[in-house]
């Protein structure tokens, strides 16, 4: 196929795959799934343990879980249907860049408390992971392949 082709070919058949129909459209429902347990994982902690323990830290990670639950939300929508709608599709490519850049920053801070012996929470390396695979999945996936409705009209 040629480069301006929207589709690509399978290599196993040699038929053409659009882009909505490939692996980037299950694995962005699946980081979708892990990053909305997450958020309700926040929530049972802002629930029970903030109160008691850190109470001023409450607003940040309910912003985090709600945050968590709207990208989870959007991911779990379908790429399909994100692709063929352009908000949707600068929504999700906007707050894939957001978790991408928090995910790996919770992520980086994590390992230099690993590397230079602070305080670390292990929740938080995993949090970030999570965040930050996510995001980049999403940048990837709203960002490549075009869909139906802009081939149609360029």
């Amino acid at each position: 196929m040629n480069e301006e082709s929207p589709h690509s070919s399978s290599p196993v058949s040699g038929t053409p795959v659009s882009p909505a129909k490939g692996p980037l459209g299950p694995a962005l429902r699946v980081a979708g799934a892990v990053s909305l347990l997450v958020a309700l994982w926040l929530f049972g902690v802002v629930a029970t343990v903030l109160p008691t323990r850190d109470p001023a830290r409450i607003p940040l990670w309910v912003a985090v879980a709600v945050g968590l639950v709207l990208y989870a939300a959007l991911s779990l929508f379908g790429l399909g249907a994100v692709r063929a709608r352009p908000l949707l599709r600068t929504v999700l490519f906007t707050m894939s860049v957001v978790a991408a850049v928090f995910g790996g920053l919770v992520l980086a801070q994590s390992l230099r408390a690993v590397s230079t012996g602070g305080h670390f929470e292990g929740y938080l390396l995993l949090l970030g992971a999570i965040v930050l695979g996510h995001g980049l999945l999403g940048v990837i996936a709203s960002a490549s392949g075009a869909s139906t409705a802009e081939r149609v009209r360029a």
